[in-house]
Formats: structure tokens, sequence, C-alpha cells
């Protein structure tokens, strides 16, 4: 009814002015007059009839999520080299010079005004066959040699990692990095914390890391890959409630699932071997305690539960034994739990004080002394132990803020082979050590690496050449050893 009368009002009075003149005796319009009316009511009867179809506007939307962020662009060409710029004048021409001429036994020196002649003395002229005015004896053959100098230990470069010499830069939000190699290839692993997927990279003949597989997995924390046989297979743990942690097997082109072990809220995964049994050690975090698998020829099936609960566990041997370590929440005691391998199943060896919360766990052997490294959360520094051949003792601390974990590489392609240890930190510039071996017998500072909120990092070969991958908020920035 509205959209009738909206048409019928306009029509209404144009008759009315039409027939205005006949009804009212009053002075004529103008045409000019008429013309701008007719205009005025066209204009307002074709704005009716195109408002009459139209409905009232709608709220605003809400604003819609971000999309993901886009993969890294390749690199641009090369620019063209330069032109060779113009050669530089020629100098002027120094002063001749003329040089004395020396009789024999006598040398050329400098009084600091002028070069002069000079005799040699009595200790050059025992030293060479023929010197005028002086007899060399002859040494008899029962002589006693001159002592020899013990050799200086000569000053070898630290191979450093720097901005300068980042070569890639991989825009993801990683949570925990690790390197394998299948045959020649190289691959890196990132796992994805809230994220329903984990990422592995592989290296290229170009030096960079490209896309590689995506494998489905919630929640994913710490992951290894290991050996079975010939077969090659990859675990991860998923930090969930209600998924299962994975694993993988390569079938010679990509990684397809094999298992799941059945777990709830694991954060860290650690294979190992005891004699030809090969063993998975879960880290579980919430709960009762963490589990420890064993491959029985076809799949693994639980071995043990051990009443630790942690987020990272770490496996070494020491004099033949094999140990497990693993850290816990702080409501557990501030330690770290070190198991022993009793030859039928794992018991509890040794409580290591900690002071705070420790986080993650490091073994290290170095010229024949092993190390345990545990990074602390909360306190403003992590701890080095050292094996006193019954138990770890502190043997080092290092300045650290919200640790997360350690990483340790030793390797022939830095000057000479050295041994690394990087302090993981998620509130400050995480830290590079090396072990000196020469004079304090201690782990020295190298550098820092300039990075905020890391995650997580990892030392790697490739060739003859040393790289640095370091896990930050939202990208992961890989370096070449200098």
């Amino acid at each position: 009814m509205a959209h009738v009368l909206t048409l019928f009002f306009p029509i209404v009075f144009v008759l009315t002015i039409s027939f205005a003149p006949s009804v009212v005796t009053r002075r004529q319009c103008p045409k000019a007059c008429r013309t701008f009316i007719s205009s005025e009511v066209e204009e307002k009867v074709s704005r009716a009839v195109r408002n009459s179809g139209k409905g009232t506007r709608g709220p605003r939307g809400k604003q819609g999520l971000q999309g993901p962020i886009g993969p890294q662009g390749l690199s641009g060409p090369l620019g063209e080299t330069g032109p060779i710029g113009p050669q530089g004048p020629r100098g002027e021409s120094g002063p001749a010079l003329s040089l004395p001429k020396c009789e024999p036994g006598e040398y050329l020196t400098s009084d600091g005004k002028q070069l002069i002649c000079a005799k040699f003395g009595e200790e050059v002229c025992k030293a060479v066959a023929k010197c005028e005015g002086y007899q060399v004896p002859t040494p008899s053959l029962s002589s006693t040699p001159a002592p020899t100098r013990p050799p200086v230990k000569e000053y070898v470069n630290m191979t450093q990692f720097m901005k300068k010499y980042m070569i890639q830069t991989l825009y993801m939000d990683a949570w925990d990095l690790g390197t394998f190699s299948i045959g020649e290839q190289l691959f890196l692993g990132v796992s994805q914390l809230g994220g329903k997927s984990f990422v592995i990279y592989k290296w290229d003949e170009e030096h960079r890391f490209r896309s590689f597989q995506v494998l489905k997995v919630p929640f994913a924390r710490k992951w290894q890959k290991f050996v079975v046989g010939e077969d090659v297979y990859f675990a991860v743990a998923s930090n969930s409630r209600s998924h299962d942690s994975p694993v993988f097997k390569w079938n010679g082109d990509m990684f397809v699932p094999f298992q799941t072990l059945p777990t709830v809220k694991a954060f860290d995964i650690e294979p190992f071997k005891i004699g030809e049994d090969t063993y998975l050690a879960v880290a579980i975090y919430y709960g009762r305690g963490s589990h420890i698998f064993k491959w029985d020829g076809e799949r693994f099936v639980k071995f043990q539960d051990i009443a630790a609960v942690g987020a990272d566990v770490e496996h070494f041997r020491m004099n033949g034994s094999t140990y497990l370590a693993i850290t816990g929440p702080f409501s557990r005691g501030a330690y770290a739990l070190i198991y022993k391998w009793s030859g039928t199943r794992f018991e509890v060896f040794h409580r290591l004080p900690t002071g705070e919360r420790a986080y993650g766990v490091k073994a290290l052997s170095v010229d024949g002394i092993h190390f345990l490294a545990v990074a602390r959360w909360k306190a403003e520094s992590s701890l080095i132990f050292r094996w006193n051949g019954t138990q770890f003792k502190l043997f080092q601390e290092v300045p650290s803020r919200r640790a997360r974990d350690w990483i340790t590489i030793t390797s022939p392609f830095m000057s000479s082979e050295k041994t690394y240890l990087a302090i993981v930190s998620s509130d400050r510039s995480p830290s590079i050590f090396a072990w000196d071996r020469y004079y304090s017998k201690k782990f020295a500072k190298v550098q820092d690496i300039p990075s905020e909120r890391t995650r997580d990092m990892v030392f790697f070969n490739m060739g003859e050449t040393v790289y640095l991958a370091v896990a930050s908020h939202r990208s992961t920035d890989i370096y070449q050893g200098s």
C-alpha cells in the first residue's frame, strides 16, 4: 500500500498543477517556471520508483578473521655488475734511496736517523759458519742438544652466528625444532602448538629449506626420528587430552601413519636402544606418570610406567649403563629424576636438586667427562652438573631467564673440533658457550643470539659448514656459521 501511495501523490500533484489555471484566475506561470516544476516532479517520481524495490539497510557485519601468513617469496635475480671505475692518478715518485755497502762480518741496520753498517756480535758469529775475526768451534759428538720449547697452543677463532650470516627466514608459529637425515637428504621438522599440523622442510641445492610434507598432529610438541632394523620412523608427542601420539614410517618418498601411542598431554618423546631392543620414552606433563614403550617386532607396546611427570626426558649412557633423566613440574619437587636400567626395568637412581622448576635437560660428554645441563624456568640462571664417578655435582651456573632447553653439537667444522652448548631462554637473548679445554676447563661464553621470545634452537651440519636454526615468535631464522 505504501508503494502505491508513493507513486500516487506525485501524479496528483502534477494534475493539480495542470488544471490550476482553469480553476483559479491568476496570472499563468511562465514557461521556464513550468519546465522547472515538471523536471522536479519527474526526478522525485523516478527516485520514488527506484527506492520502492529496496529494503532497509541491515546491520554491519563482523570483521573477518585475519588470514594465515603467505609463504615466503622467491629471491629475486641478482642485479648487473656496475661498470669499472676510472683509474686513479699516479702517485708522485719518492726520493731515491741509496743503501750503504756493508763489508763481510757487518749487517745493515738503522740508528734511528739513517741506515748504517754494524759488525756482528759474538753471539751471532757463533751461529754462522764464517765470521771475520772469529773461529767457530767444531761441536763434539758427545755434546748435549739444546732443549726444545713445548709447542704453544695456537689461538683459533670461534665460529659465530650473526645477522649478516643469516641465509633464510621461515615465517611460521614454531615451537619445537629438529633436524634429521635420511641418506644424504637433510630435513627440518617443526611442531606448531595449537595447530593441527606438523611441517617437514627439505634442504635443497640452493642451501634453503623448502616445504616437503605436512603431517596432521594436533598440539604437536617434541619429536624424534629413529631407525628399527632398516626402517626409518618418526614419533611426535601430542600435547592433547583427546589425541594419542602418532608414529610415522618412511616409505621411500614420504612419511605415512604407522601407529599411535596411548598418551595424554605428552610433552617429549625419546627413542633409545638397549642391546638389540628399541624403546620409546614419553614424558607426560599432567597425570600420574610417564610411559616407556618397547618394540615387539611389529609395533610398540607399553613396557613400563615410571612415577615421574615432566616436560623433557633424556637418554644417556655412562660406563656401560643406560640412564633416563626427566624434568618435572615444581609441584612434584625442585629436582630432576634420574633412572638407571637394572637389566630388566628402570629404577630410581638419583634425585638431582635444581632449586627451581627444571624445564629441560641435556646430557653430553666432552673429553671423557659427563655433564648434565638443566634449564630452569623461573630462576635467573641454569645449571650444569658434572659426574664425579658416583653422582652429579654442580659444576657451573650460566645466566638465563625462562629457560626452555639446551642444545649441543660437537663438530670438526668449526676451525677445529669443538663442543658448543647453548641455553634457550625465552625472556632474554639465548647464549652459546664452548668447552674451553686449554685454559679454564669450563664452558666459556662465545656470543648471544639476537632473538626475542625464543622457543627453540638447533645446530646442524651440512657439508663442511655448521648452521643454527632459531625459532622465535612468528618466524624461524637460519644462520650460517662464520
